[in-house]
Formats: C-alpha cells, structure tokens, sequence
C-alpha cells in the first residue's frame, strides 16, 4: 500500500527535517492525515531516499524527476481521497500505552510534563522499563466498543490511536521484534485489532498515530541520551534540534533504525490493519 497525506503539514509542524535518514519517512512524514492507496509494482516504486508526499522541496529533490511519478499521480485524485477529513473535522486521539499504567508516577513521585514521556523524563532504561512497566500491563477494564460508544456519541467521526509512541514498545502484534504488547505484557492480546474492528462497527474511520523520529528503546535510535549518546534527547547531544546537519555521520546509524524498524513497523500498519488515517 502507499500512504498520500495531506499536505498541510508545514504549517503544523513549523520545519523540514533535512537529514537523509528523515527523507526515507518523508513519504509519511509531517502529515496529520494520510490515507492508504493500492502501491504500484516494484518496478514502478521510487527509491525510498527521494520519496517526498508534502511539499516538494527543491533543495532536496527534482519534483520532475521519473522516479517521482507516482507522487504526481497521486495528486490527481488527492483531494477526492481526502474529502472524508475535511467533512469529519471532529475526531478522537488517544495516547494509550504501557505508560499508562502508571499513572505518571514513577517510584512514588510523579512527574512534571507528559505522562507519556516518563520514561525520557525520569531516564528508565529500556531493560528496567520492559521489566517494571511493560510486564505489568494488564488493562482488565479494556472495553474497546465503549470507547468507540464515546467518540461517536460526543460527534465524532474519527478515532486516532497511539500504534507505537516514543517509547518504542508496538501497541499491536508485530513480527518486527518481540517488544511489543502481545509479546512482553501478561494482557498478550492485540488492543489496536480490537480498536479497529470496533471503529468499523460503530461507523468510525481509524488511524495510527506512529512515532518515527523517536524510539527511545532502539540503541541506534533517536532520543535516548541515557544510556546511549544519541542525539534527540534533552541533553542536546551531537548539535541538538538539528544533529543530522551537524553530525551527518550520526544519520547513517539512524538509518539502520529507519529501515530496520520504522518503515517495516509502518508497512506492516498499512498492510494488517487498513488505517483511514496515519499521523505522526
């Protein structure tokens, strides 16, 4: 499948990220909304280090370029594909993870700024995290049909969820490694199928909300400074905001985690669940 997005997204997101190992997401990248659309043959997919689905820049790329075709294409029908998100305007999104067990405490302090962030905040390693927060995730109350019940009868028209956040632990059953909800948690059950089938039933399109610039759980990831010297974390290693222009040797170790994790985790979202939507 291939994912055109809205094209909004500069004006969301206020910049570009430049480094080659961000241009192999740019495809999905810095857009609110996507919607998936049939992928063409192999022969005819671009190669993913010039694929751009907002707008082209021409510091990066040659929007005239062959290889570029499928995005041209894919503008014809953009905004028919889109009409559905602008007639919805209200929808659902939900940060839900193994995180939120605990409240946004952690050994009995509770933290300042986002709960979803306690793990960078109060710097866990990942070891202690699968083993204190992942392997304690047991949501016995999860009633996915009641959360859809809610979203609808507020008015809304879309439900938007967290399939992986900056933690890097996969709220869905991947085969892209075992740190995921049904691999390391006692609950071993897939909630995003069961969130999916539910939005269908009650008459609500559904989306991924996926986390491709951070995964503190992947030593060549970006974000975690505390047990590794990556950039992206708050001790704005390797040039801070902008590493990949100040340490360009940093992308081609970035990379490994862009195509070794994200694209295959973001393929296997399209492929297995069908999303209305993808946000990052």
């Amino acid at each position: 499948m291939r994912t055109a997005c809205i094209q909004r997204a500069r004006a969301r997101t206020g910049r570009t990220r430049r480094g080659p190992g961000w241009i192999l997401l740019a495809i999905v990248t810095f857009a609110p909304a996507c919607r998936t659309t049939p992928e063409p043959p192999a022969a005819a997919r671009p190669s993913p280090a010039i694929t751009n689905a907002g707008p082209l820049d021409p510091d990066l790329l040659d929007p005239e370029a062959r290889e570029l075709a499928w995005w041209r294409d894919s503008m014809i029908s953009r905004d028919e594909r889109l009409g559905w998100w602008r007639q919805a305007r209200f929808g659902m999104f939900v940060h839900w993870g193994v995180y939120s067990a605990l409240g946004g405490v952690w050994e009995g302090k509770p933290v300042k700024g986002y709960a979803e962030h306690i793990q960078r905040i109060r710097k866990i390693p990942r070891a202690v995290y699968r083993a204190e927060v992942a392997s304690r995730f047991a949501p016995s109350a999860f009633d996915p049909d009641a959360w859809m019940v809610a979203a609808k009868s507020a008015g809304m028209s879309y439900f938007v969820i967290t399939a992986k956040h900056h933690d890097g632990f996969a709220m869905y059953d991947t085969a892209v490694g075992d740190y995921d909800v049904v691999a390391a948690t006692p609950y071993g059950k897939d909630p995003m199928r069961a969130l999916a089938d539910a939005a269908r039933r009650h008459g609500l399109k559904f989306g991924f909300y996926y986390s491709h610039a951070f995964d503190w759980g992947e030593s060549v990831g970006v974000g975690n400074d505390w047990e590794h010297e990556n950039p992206g974390g708050d001790r704005n290693l390797k040039g801070g905001r902008d590493w990949w222009e100040t340490t360009p040797e940093f992308v081609a170790i970035a990379r490994q985690y862009v195509d070794g994790k994200a694209i295959p985790q973001l393929k296997e979202l399209i492929a297995n669940y069908d999303p209305d939507i993808l946000w990052f």
